[in-house]
Parts: C-alpha cells; structure tokens; sequence
C-alpha cells in the first residue's frame, strides 16, 4: 500500500484520564495516511484538490511488523516494556496493567469518541457548516461498546447558503472549532486543511466509528515537541545518543550527549507520551472537483463499508511537586 505520511488528528476525552488523578491541559492529534493515487483527467487536480482523508479497509503494514515508530526495537518484548512504562507514568495500577488491560480499553475508547468529535470539527471549519449539521448524536444506542453518534456532510447538496456559511463562521463555527480544531490538533494539521478550497471541491461523507483497538505506546523522557520547535537542533537527539553509543565504546562521550541534552531542556522534568489506536469506522467517502463533477477521490459509488484509521497522540507530563504527575496532551 503507498502511503503518504502526514500529521493527523484527533483528541482524548477527559473523562478517564481524570480518574487516575490526571489534569488535561491540551491535546492535538497529528498523524494520518493518504490514499492511493489515482488517474485522472487532470492528474494536477489531485495536488490542488484532494482532501487529506485515508479511506481504506486496510490495516498499515508497520502496525503488522511492530513498528512504533519510537526508532527502538520492533519486538514483542520490547513494546510490552514501553507500553508497560507509558502505563506507569500515567499513574495506571499494577492490577489494571497486569490483569484487566482497562486502560488499554479506555484511551483506545476516549481516542474514538475524540476521532469523531475532531473530524467534525475539522469539516465544520473547512467547509463553513454548522458543527450539529455535522455530528449526529443518536442517544437510542443501546449497545455500551457503539457510540451514539456519527458524521455525515454532503456539500454537494448545497442545503446551506451562503449566508448560512457566513453566520455560521462568525459564530458558532468559531466558537466551536476554536477548541475541536485549534486547541486538540497540531498546527501543521490545521495549515495542511487551511489549504483546502470548498470552492475547487464538494465531499460526501458519512462516518460511525464501530470498534477501537489499542496499538503502541512509548515514553520520551526529557524532550517535547516544545522543546524541539524552540531548538530545531534537538531533532533526532536520542537516535544521535544511541548512534555514538554503538559505534564508540567511549561511555564518557555518551554522558556529554546525554547532559548536553538535559541542559538544552532546561531539565524541565518534562516527558513525551507517544501512543497510537487503531479506529474501525463504517464510512462513505467521496472528494468531487466542484466545476467538473469529477469523483477526485474516494469511491465511485458512495456506498459505506468498513475502513481502518491510525490515530496518534502525543501527551507531555511533568512531575508535580506531591509526587504526581500533570499531563498536558496533544495529538499529533
């Protein structure tokens, strides 16, 4: 499958998190896939048009080959031990780690019900639509594992005018996506749909998420993204640390690196929490170039079928001075 690596998006609720006496500072989600090419009468169109959405029923690959992403070893002991010290640093109990898994079940959960409540966001934003347009609550679910709710937006219909679109910016929109879009996702993310002209382009889009699944997880201890956009040069500063430990049996050039780094940092305490889910959703998917018709993306038909996301989030925590932790999260 060729993919195109790109930031992504989605957001954790706060309701788990907060009972194990976590505090949620902020979230933005970054990473997602684009599709497969394809041919069209204009190839230019998908560079200017496309909408950045993966819609496909395939798993990734790397997921398959245990590859986080972390840089470390892609083994099944290895990723329990990361997994393992992302749980304890987020203050999880032996019990829940060892015995029930609950707070693998949890954050994948909070991942799906961010997923959905960040795309409607997002589409709210791009499109100039009203976000309860979008997001459909449906509070007859029954069933405890399905969310009452989905997202289905056609601007091909047209049902909103202009000044609709107008009033809906200037108002709810903004105040909405103020904190779905701004607040939960990485401003690369948010550039990257700034791009996208709802004049060149119509989608239809229906999407429920039906199952989640934990994958990944792995710690980052002292460096954040902060830290690296302050300081561009600390991009990679783990892998340059592991780089010179292989190749030179000098331990104390090592421990220059490593103190070199704690004071780039400021010895801030600070810690990257980097964890990834799975999301299966029932999803209907097409991209139309607005002045020829044309499906630029997505399925010929507009049938739903079920298709896999990656969601990835990236959580800061520090050290609180009564032994605790605070968490500042951000999806990336």
């Amino acid at each position: 499958m060729s993919c195109l690596r790109l930031h992504s998006f989605l957001a954790c609720h706060q309701q788990s998190w907060s009972q194990w006496g976590c505090r949620v500072n902020r979230t933005k989600c970054f990473y997602f896939e684009l599709p497969h090419s394809r041919t069209f009468s204009n190839q230019n169109a998908i560079n200017r048009l496309a909408f950045p959405w993966r819609h496909s029923p395939d798993r990734l690959a790397r997921l398959d080959s245990l590859d986080d992403r972390s840089g470390l070893q892609a083994t099944s002991s290895s990723r329990l031990v990361r997994k393992t010290l992302v749980a304890r640093e987020l203050g999880v109990s032996w019990i829940q780690i060892i015995f029930t898994g609950s707070w693998e079940r949890d954050l994948a959960e909070n991942f799906a019900w961010a997923f959905r409540k960040g795309a409607a966001g997002l589409l709210s934003k791009t499109f100039s639509i009203p976000i309860d347009t979008i997001e459909i609550e449906d509070e007859s679910e029954e069933d405890e594992n399905e969310f009452g709710g989905q997202i289905k937006i056609d601007t091909t219909a047209q049902t909103i005018n202009a000044a609709d679109a107008l009033a809906s910016r200037e108002s709810q929109a903004e105040a909405v996506n103020a904190y779905f879009v701004q607040s939960m996702m990485e401003e690369n993310l948010v550039a990257l749909y700034e791009k996208v002209d709802p004049k060149e382009i119509q989608i239809k889009m229906s999407m429920k998420p039906i199952w989640w699944q934990f994958e990944s997880a792995f710690l980052v201890p002292g460096l954040t993204r902060k830290h690296v956009k302050g300081n561009p040069s600390l991009k990679g500063a783990y892998q340059a640390i592991e780089n010179e430990f292989e190749k030179s049996p000098s331990v104390q050039k090592v421990s220059e690196m490593g103190a070199k780094l704690a004071s780039e940092t400021g010895l801030s305490g600070e810690r990257s929490v980097i964890a990834e889910v799975s999301i299966g959703c029932m999803e209907g998917f097409q991209v139309f170039d607005a002045l020829t018709g044309e499906v630029i993306q997505g399925d010929d038909s507009f049938e739903e079928k079920e298709v896999q996301h990656l969601v990835r989030m990236e959580m800061v925590t520090t050290r609180a001075s009564g032994g605790g932790h605070i968490y500042a999260r951000k999806v990336i």
